[in-house]
């Protein structure tokens, strides 16, 4: 249903009215980009929660700066088009009084906003996110831009890039979100009601509206009742299967090495095959640990499906057991629940976990994504591997039979995260066997684990969580009369000391974004300026503190925020007085925001488990990967095997550059020579770069060429999904790819003719190689990691569509950064060489008989 084109049809008097609002610039930066078109359309809520169409407003704004190309393209908005229009001064005041002080809707609405105060129109009324809404609403969807949004619902978007039209989309999509609304389980509305009802949700009046509503007819959009659910499934519990599939199979030679390795005593490492697929070592573990056998925990990377796992696992009395970070404990969902007094963001998180909860029964999603301030709201409703009294009077406490199970069971599957928490709360428990599966996940998982961050975005919002000033209530109950105030003083004790340290950072390091705390830094004469604001700000938490404690809450959540302010103010005093020496402390000012961060040197998880074998699975090409994890896990005189490799169809390809001093020089030669490259391919290409910034670049360089319209690129093209979509469906497609933004489109990645390695990802470790005390950061550091990865994009490469190890075409691997080529780094290509039994070919770019093949 979209929303009518009558106006004021059947809107009850009193109804709150609403306009939705959208722009168009000549960029992202309202500081030196400028609006070239404004659109808006008020709507209201009719009786039957019928989003009604009133009056529209819609004009071109000619700037003082000319509209780049790709704006141009991307809009259809020329110079010549706002040749005639008026400028932003006299357009503002019609817009502004046509919005006037209704509610204001749109598709990421905040970033218009923004833009809108930049050049000095600041909205003070409350606005409603259609993004922020689909999060909520819509968990399970894959991704929230308008267009994809407005796909999922089926619905056309008209003239995209508009601003008129891409405001009544964002109506058009409000009102499917609230059509969604209606099709939720009948035993699920009762209780989105009650929560909306009590809440201070800028959207709640149009939710009441169509949770009040009867269900849709069949076939109109909603979510299927599936039955109530107390309790997410943290485990599946293992279901016999009388034809249990054994899933892929290993390479005769690659069983031989891990029958050996299983068997052996000690710390091992194990270079996983690139020619071995991923559930074929899966197959292994539960075929030689039998049951009755010690104890084993074989633990995966964190974003493995788990209901992916093989029916061996599960048919053979396996425990599974996922990340508790979403463990949801009853008794605290229930405390939460009926508390009268809650900020209106944990409200918003808390509809989304009930909208989450009853969706996940169904199986249809497993994992509930996170955002912002929802990565700390989640900690006050779940509970992780520990006890509390609330679990002997629950049954339906899955923590409880998760730990009773575990107490019965030797062998469980795990995540790399639920591993660190499940030991870090669980000593008791004895394996004799553990098996860590992609060494590189597994590092960050530790990494993770052993970091702390503190943001100003952070602390206020734990601090409004005690009171928040704005709404005039918190979470926490029968707190002292001073409380409010006091937080209010903290708060803005806090906007002063991260302000101070800003300051203090941009004067002193103006050009470097990281600063490590060291010893070194501590007795110069810049330290003062960052230790006596943190001393105030310790000094004000600490009477908050103390003034909390003397209602001594025993309760969740109110025991939760109070032990998280305690923690601050313990990392607070630690960052400054009194340093850990196995941490690493440093100032972090990426993104115009100042963060306090520290982790350990190394992660010493494992090193208590002498007696325990360990063995580490992944891409460790060589013996300097093997010692960057040694020490990096604090495990010398481990063993390291490989799992043999099959010849790979894969060619390496580097070119004879003409030798010059200028960089200048040898940049417009490489980029010539990459022009000419592209213009020989005919087949998918992917060119990978090192950062945005250098792919922008590289992007206006080729832009002028005759393939431009095979070129996609991050940022300028699309969403990601976007250009995925279209590298697919275009068999000669040219995709410009940051590394991190090609990991993000690995899982649907069609075949692919060859890679360019513009500017190869090195694993640059920054700030933190004052970590390590090596005197070669480079060669015990970058290159070992670097390898990997290399590793790692090839491996996915040839796993894509039209590659294989017995493809006809080989996978065509180019290197074209410099560095390389004038040999900076030679055992990056003699690892890969090495790796897929292939040698490197050199060429000439520019000699006419050079062809692809």
């Amino acid at each position: 249903m979209k929303p009518s084109a009558a106006r004021k049809k059947n809107v009850p008097a009193g109804r709150r009215e609403y306009c939705a609002v959208d722009l168009e610039g000549t960029g992202l930066d309202p500081k030196k980009d400028a609006i070239i078109e404004v659109g808006a359309v008020r709507f209201a809520a009719s009786e039957k929660g019928e989003l009604v169409f009133e009056e529209e407003f819609s004009e071109l704004v000619k700037p003082k700066i000319p509209i780049p190309e790709f704006i141009q393209g991307l809009t259809g908005i020329t110079d010549k088009t706002v040749a005639a229009a008026p400028p932003w001064e006299k357009v503002s005041t019609k817009f502004r009084e046509f919005v006037g002080d209704r509610i204001i809707v749109g598709q990421n609405i905040p970033f218009d906003l923004a833009f809108l105060a930049g050049v000095g129109m600041k909205f003070e009324q409350p606005f409603i996110d259609t993004k922020e809404l689909a999060q909520v609403f819509l968990p399970w969807v894959k991704h929230f831009n308008l267009e994809y949004l407005m796909r999922h619902f089926n619905q056309s978007l008209v003239s995209h890039h508009r601003a008129l039209d891409d405001a009544k989309s964002a109506v058009v999509l409000l009102q499917k979100i609230m059509e969604t609304a209606r099709g939720f389980p009948v035993e699920l509305r009762p209780k989105l009601i009650n929560l909306l009802s009590e809440s201070n949700l800028h959207y709640k009046d149009l939710f009441l509206l169509a949770l009040k509503q009867p269900p849709l007819p069949n076939g109109a959009v909603g979510m299927t009742s599936t039955g109530q659910a107390e309790q997410m499934s943290l485990f599946r519990t293992p279901q016999p299967s009388p034809r249990a599939g054994q899933g892929p199979g290993l390479p005769r030679k690659t069983r031989a090495v891990l029958e050996q390795i299983i068997g052996a005593p000690g710390i091992n490492f194990v270079h996983t095959s690139i020619g071995a697929k991923f559930e074929g070592y899966l197959t292994v573990f539960p075929e030689f640990i039998k049951p009755g056998s010690q104890g084993a925990v074989v633990s995966l990377p964190d974003d493995f499906e788990f209901a992916d796992l093989p029916l061996l696992f599960r048919s053979s009395g396996w425990l599974v057991i996922e990340d508790p970070a979403h463990f949801i404990c009853p008794d605290r969902l229930e405390k939460c629940l009926r508390r009268k007094s809650r900020p209106a963001p944990f409200d918003q998180f808390l509809v989304k976990l009930l909208i989450w909860r009853s969706r996940e029964a169904s199986g249809r999603i497993t994992r509930m994504p996170l955002y912002g301030q929802e990565y700390f709201f989640i900690g006050l409703v779940t509970r992780e591997f520990q006890y509390c009294s609330a679990h002997r009077q629950r049954p339906d406490c899955k923590l409880q039979h998760t730990l009773q199970a575990l107490s019965a069971r030797a062998r469980i599957v795990t995540s790399h995260s639920a591993w660190l928490k499940l030991f870090r709360y669980a000593k008791k428990l004895s394996f004799a066997r553990m098996f860590f599966y992609d060494v590189q996940a597994l590092e960050r998982a530790c990494l993770n684990a052993d970091a702390t961050t503190l943001s100003l975005s952070s602390l206020r919002e734990l601090l409004t969580l005690v009171h928040s000033p704005n709404e005039g209530r918190g979470m926490m109950e029968k707190i002292d009369a001073d409380a409010p105030q006091l937080v209010a003083t903290v708060l803005n004790e806090l906007d002063l000391t991260f302000g101070l340290w800003n300051i203090a950072f941009n004067k002193n390091f103006p050009v470097n974004p990281q600063w490590v705390v060291d010893d070194e830094f501590r007795d110069s004469e810049i330290y003062p300026q960052f230790l006596k604001p943190g001393e105030r700000l310790v000094s004000t938490l600490d009477k908050l503190i103390d003034t909390l404690s003397t209602s001594k809450p025993s309760e969740s959540p109110q025991r939760v925020i109070l032990d998280k302010l305690i923690a601050v103010k313990h990392f607070l005093e630690e960052f400054f007085f009194r340093p850990k020496p196995n941490r690493i402390y440093w100032l972090d000012a990426f993104y115009s925001g100042m963060k306090l961060k520290a982790q350990s040197k190394v992660f010493e998880h494992f090193a208590n488990k002498r007696k325990v074998q360990i063995t580490f699975f992944g891409l460790l090409p060589n013996q300097g990967a093997v010692e960057y994890y040694e020490r990096i896990f604090s495990l010398p005189q481990a063993n390291f095997s490989r799992s043999p490799a099959p010849a790979l169809p894969l060619k390496l390809y580097l070119p004879e550059f003409q030798q010059s001093s200028k960089q200048v020089f040898r940049d417009q030669q490489a980029n010539k020579a990459l022009q000419h490259l592209l213009e020989r391919f005919t087949g998918r290409t992917i060119v990978l770069s090192s950062s945005q910034r250098s792919l922008e670049q590289l992007y206006e360089t080729l832009a002028e060429t005759d393939f431009k319209s095979r070129l996609l690129v991050q940022r300028l093209t699309g969403h990601q999904w976007k250009n995925l979509e279209n590298f697919t469906a275009d068999p000669k497609a040219i995709w410009l790819l940051t590394a991190n933004n090609f990991m993000r489109s690995t899982s649907s990645l069609p075949g692919v003719a060859q890679i360019v390695f513009w500017r190869i990802p090195y694993e640059v470790p920054g700030v933190l190689a004052s970590a390590y005390d090596e005197q070669s950061v480079f060669e015990k550091y970058i290159l070992p990691k670097t390898a990997i990865n290399l590793l790692r994009i090839l491996q996915i490469l040839l796993g894509s569509a039209d590659i294989s190890p017995v493809s006809s075409q080989p996978l065509k691997v180019f290197f074209l950064d410099r560095r390389v080529g004038e040999g900076y780094n030679e055992v990056l290509l003699q690892t890969i060489a090495e790796e897929f039994q292939t040698q490197t070919q050199e060429f000439d770019l520019f000699d006419p008989d050079f062809s692809e093949d």
